[in-house]
């Protein structure tokens, strides 16, 4: 990571998303009356993707390279999916979203943090996209484009190849006019 600045944007949104993440789902956690083994699951990921997100902004602040572990951070915040099988959407700092969903198109966006995840309830059918995490992990892709051209091997022997088929003679040219 190169840019001090894209540097410092990624950490407050990693580091700042994971402990609004951690903060928002800790009291509904604590808050819930039917604690089964599923639930302690859903929360128990949805939390550990948080810290994730604090491990990765802490890793960018020691100036260690960290860009496949801030591109995997972002790709889990790009799909928004709701069905009545199964609905997932889960943001980290902010988010700028666009989707289909029951038949009709949506645009939100938030600052801040917060998830969704459910199996087999009743959710409109539809699909989305985080824009916002889409451009950071374009942005790393590009990152890792090699800046210099592609290198064409040039021969310097104009000499045909050994086991190339011999050529016709050249005849002088005929110069009457």
């Amino acid at each position: 990571m190169g840019n001090i600045w894209w540097r410092r944007f990624n950490i407050v949104m990693t580091v700042g998303g994971g402990f609004i993440g951690l903060i928002v789902a800790m009291p509904d956690f604590v808050a819930l009356r039917e604690l089964t083994l599923t639930k302690c699951v859903v929360y128990a990921v949805f939390m550990a993707l948080y810290c994730y997100g604090i491990f990765v902004g802490l890793r960018l602040g020691e100036g260690k390279e960290s860009d496949a572990h801030l591109a995997a951070y972002y790709c889990l915040q790009v799909p928004f999916i709701s069905s009545p099988l199964a609905s997932y959407h889960f943001t980290s700092g902010f988010y700028v979203a666009a989707g289909i969903i029951g038949g009709g198109i949506n645009a939100s966006f938030r600052l801040g943090s917060e998830w969704h995840v459910s199996f087999l309830q009743p959710a409109p059918w539809g699909i989305g996209v985080n824009f916002f995490a889409l451009a950071i992990v374009l942005i790393l892709i590009l990152k890792k484009r090699p800046d210099r051209p592609v290198e064409i091997p040039v021969t310097h022997d104009l000499q045909p190849p050994a086991d190339a088929p011999p050529t016709p003679e050249a005849k002088p040219a005929d110069r009457t006019f």
